[in-house]
Formats: structure tokens, C-alpha cells, sequence
């Protein structure tokens, strides 16, 4: 199918392009004009194949594709093929690009995985900063950097997303607009069968009405019917009691015929009035019944094809959930400059009034009271700093973290350091 978009209403075919009514129109109401003067835009749309097709035809050509198009357009029935082929070709695009978002979709939901397990990193890795930072150990600054580095990663994902979530959009409001463009087809040829079937329902609806009525005279007429067959037999019994009265007295057969002709006459007669106006309104019956079967047959190709676009229209969409985007907070401040000033250290303490040597470790404590006034200032000595470090390994590593445990003794020669040194 060409990717072109046929215009509304009624078309004319020209090459291997579709011609709009507004083409024929403008042709018609520039006599003496080229096609091509008319002003129309869809002259300049054509390819340059069929401009070319069209260029060649003589006025003479030219004016018969515009009769024939009138003509075209007086067929009752080409309204009805020029719009299913709008339907088809609607719902062909609406298919095609439903298609693409499903694939679409399923890219994006792959992103969110990924997403997901970036996040869930993350939150591994801060809850590890938080440990350390809670103990006072080394090495936060570079779990800090894999935090930025999965943060620029997440980032990359959110444009992959961010683009294949516009094309999904865009895509979603296409296969929108062509279902709104297949149901105002559609609505208008069940309102053209709607027009149509309206007489032939009302004609139906009036058989319907005189058999009702029809049934409800047989009705009448069955009841009254019991009452007079009901007479009759009355008459009949009455007859035969003077007959046998007639032939107990000795009067010939013969007699008693002529004498009885009356009563019988009217048994009959009567019985047979009583059938032929069963067969009458049996009759009228039948042939309302064959008016109702040929209405009825001729209203179903009108309900035939008002319930065919009537099913096209309630073909919808498939429902596809997407998250509604989120603007990204932007950050509007600048970064502090700082100046890095040093501050003098002494690397000589004073006892006594006096300095000590530079290099000679310092020794501290030695007595409760002095320990006690580190540890109120927040200063522990090192071996409870080696203990700790020692046990959050050993929490952490469990059977391997014997190549991360620290010597004591190793530790305070290859620093220099005294057991008793307190560090803040």
C-alpha cells in the first residue's frame, strides 16, 4: 500500500496517484485553464512520473477524467468502496504503528531494568559510605566516585529513554488520529445505513403491528367460533330429538328429511361460514408474514454492513501503560571556591615547660585519670582503634578477612607510634 495519505471525500484515480475533489473542482472552475493553472496543491505533489503522465494529456483527456469523474461521483456505490478504502488504509497505519510502540515499549522496559539494578547499586553502596563514615575508616571518597560513576550511567539510560519515549508519544497520538480518522468514515456510512434501513424498520414495524392485530382477531374470531359451534350442536341435537319423535309416529324417512332441511341447512351453513373466515384471516396472515420475510430479508444487507463498521469502530487501540516522565530537578547554584590555607603544626610538645626532641613519639596516659580525660574528649588510644578495625573486618569478611586484620605489634613498629598514643 502507498505510504500517501488519500485525501477526504471522493477521488479520482490518475497514474498511480490519487486525485482529491479539490483538484477536479478547481479544474472545473478554471475553464480554459491547464490543470496545472488551476491552483491546485496536489498538482505539485504529484511524482514527477506522473506529472509527466498528466502533462501529456491532451484538454480533450483532460475533460474526460473530469466527466468521468462526475460520473464516478454519482454512483451510489463508490462513496461506499472510496470509503472502506479510507478505513483500510487508517486501520492499516493504525496496525503499523501500534506495532512499532509495542517494540518501543519493550526497549523502554528493558531501560528500567537496568535502571532498577543500577538503583539497587546504588543504595548498596550508600548504605556502605554510611558504615564507614560511621566508623571513621578510609576509603569513602572512592566508593563516592563508583556513586557518580553509576549516577552518570543512570543518567545515559534516562536519555535512551527519554528519546524512545518521544518516538512512543509521537507514535501513540498517530495511532490515535488514524482510529479518530477510521470512526468519522465509519460513522458516516452507519448513519448512511441507519438512513437507509429507517424506512425499511418502519415498514416492518407496521407488519408487525397488522399481524399482531391479525393474531389477535384469530383470537376473537375462536372464541366467537366455540360460541356458534356450541349452537349449532344444540341445533343438531335438537334435530335428531324430532326425528326420532317423526319416526316413533310412523312419517316416512322422506318426510322427516323435508321436515328437519331447515335445521340441518343452517348446521351447515353455519359451519361452513365459520371456515371460510378461518381461511381468510388465515390468509391475511400468510401474506403478512411473506411481506415481513421480504422487508425483513431486504433490511439485513443495510444491518449486515451497518454492524460491519459498527465492529470496525469498536476495534480500539490496544491500552499500553507508560509512566507519565518526570521533569529532572535542575541545579541552578555554583560551586564554593576554596582557598586551601594551611594551619602551623608543632611537631614538638612541651612537658615541663620544656620541648621534647622532634620525632620522639609522645607518649600519653599512663594513669586512669588521663585515659579517662582523652576518652571524654573523643580521643581513644590506638589499640582501640586496631580492635575495632579488626572486629568490622571480621563482621564483614567473616572467614576471609584474616589478610585485612592488623598486627598490633607490627603495626606500632613499623609507625613508631606508643601503645598509649591517643588519636582523634
Amino acid at each position: 500500500m502507498s505510504s500517501e495519505k488519500p485525501s477526504e471525500g471522493k477521488s479520482l484515480v490518475v497514474g498511480s496517484e490519487i486525485l482529491p475533489t479539490e483538484a477536479v473542482e478547481g479544474a472545473k472552475k478554471a475553464p480554459g485553464k491547464s490543470f496545472e493553472d488551476s491552483g491546485s496543491a496536489t498538482f505539485s505533489s504529484f511524482s514527477q512520473e506522473n506529472k509527466g503522465f498528466w502533462g501529456k494529456m491532451s484538454d480533450a483527456g483532460k475533460n474526460i477524467a473530469i466527466k468521468a469523474y462526475e460520473g464516478f461521483s454519482r454512483i451510489s456505490g463508490a462513496d461506499r468502496a472510496v470509503a472502506s478504502l479510507q478505513i483500510a488504509y487508517s486501520r492499516f497505519w493504525l496496525d503499523r504503528h501500534e506495532e512499532k510502540n509495542v517494540g518501543l515499549k519493550n526497549k523502554i522496559d528493558g531501560i528500567d531494568l537496568k535502571n532498577g539494578a543500577l538503583s539497587q547499586s546504588k543504595k548498596e553502596i550508600e548504605s556502605a559510605i554510611k558504615d564507614l563514615e560511621k566508623e571513621k575508616f578510609p576509603g569513602v571518597e572512592s566508593l563516592q566516585l563508583k556513586l557518580k560513576g553509576l549516577d552518570q550511567q543512570q543518567a545515559g539510560l534516562l536519555n535512551q529513554k527519554d528519546k524512545l519515549q518521544s518516538k512512543f508519544e509521537a507514535r501513540e497520538n498517530k495511532v490515535k488520529m488514524y482510529a479518530n480518522r477510521r470512526d468519522r468514515v465509519a460513522d458516516r456510512l452507519i448513519n448512511r445505513y441507519s438512513e437507509k434501513l429507517e424506512p425499511v424498520e418502519k415498514e416492518l414495524e407496521n407488519l408487525q403491528t397488522s399481524r399482531d392485530q391479525s393474531d389477535l382477531f384469530m383470537a376473537a374470531m375462536e372464541a366467537r367460533h366455540e360460541g356458534q359451534e356450541a349452537n349449532l350442536v344444540k341445533i343438531e341435537k335438537r334435530k335428531e330429538k324430532i326425528e326420532e319423535s317423526l319416526r316413533r309416529g310412523g312419517v316416512s324417512e322422506k318426510e322427516i328429511t323435508k321436515t328437519v332441511a331447515s335445521l340441518s341447512d343452517i348446521v351447515v351453513r353455519g359451519r361452513q361460514c365459520m371456515r371460510d373466515e378461518r381461511d381468510a384471516l388465515s390468509r391475511q396472515q400468510e401474506k403478512i408474514n411473506k411481506k415481513i420475510m421480504a422487508v425483513d430479508a431486504k433490511a439485513n444487507p443495510y444491518r449486515d454492513k451497518k454492524e460491519k463498521f459498527i465492529r470496525v469502530k469498536n476495534g480500539r487501540p490496544i491500552n499500553i501503560e507508560m509512566d507519565a516522565r518526570k521533569t529532572t530537578h535542575e541545579f541552578t547554584g555554583t560551586e564554593e571556591m576554596k582557598t586551601h590555607t594551611r594551619q602551623e603544626t608543632s611537631y614538638f610538645a612541651e612537658e615541663d615547660g620544656k620541648e621534647e626532641e622532634r620525632g620522639k613519639p609522645l607518649e600519653v596516659g599512663g594513669s586512669p585519670e588521663a585515659d579517662e580525660s582523652l576518652e571524654s574528649e573523643g580521643r581513644l588510644k590506638i589499640t582501640a582503634y586496631i580492635l575495632t578495625w579488626n572486629e568490622l573486618m571480621r563482621k564483614k569478611y567473616a572467614k576471609d578477612a584474616k589478610p585485612k586484620l592488623i598486627d598490633k605489634k607490627d603495626f606500632l613498629s613499623a609507625t613508631r607510634l606508643s601503645e598509649n598514643t591517643a588519636m582523634s
